[in-house]
């Protein structure tokens, strides 16, 4: 695998994290349009890829470390979790 190109998209997911979690974060808790559950997935995968990575760097260990990486308050992690676990209970597709 090209670790340019590697790095590059992992730098881009990385960077694209903020915007999905205010996303979720602002999100309307009677009418969601956008996805915990998705977010989650997407920051478990990230660090699941790159945890035997020689060429790029993870930052963070968890999700919840995630958010602390991000600058986020606890408060704000709680938030998403909350919403996180209301919506596990309905969501088609695979949780990791």
């Amino acid at each position: 695998m090209d670790n340019v190109r590697f790095a590059f998209l992992m730098n881009y997911i990385e960077n694209s994290l903020p915007a999905e979690i205010d996303n979720v974060l602002n999100d309307s808790e009677s009418d969601p349009h956008f996805s915990a559950v998705y977010v989650t997935n997407l920051i478990k995968s990230l660090i699941f890829t790159i945890e035997n990575c020689e060429t790029y760097e993870m930052h963070f260990k968890d999700v919840k470390d995630c958010f602390k990486y991000l600058d986020y308050s606890d408060e704000e992690y709680e938030i998403f979790e909350k919403k996180h676990i209301i919506e596990s209970d309905y969501y088609i597709g695979e949780q990791f």
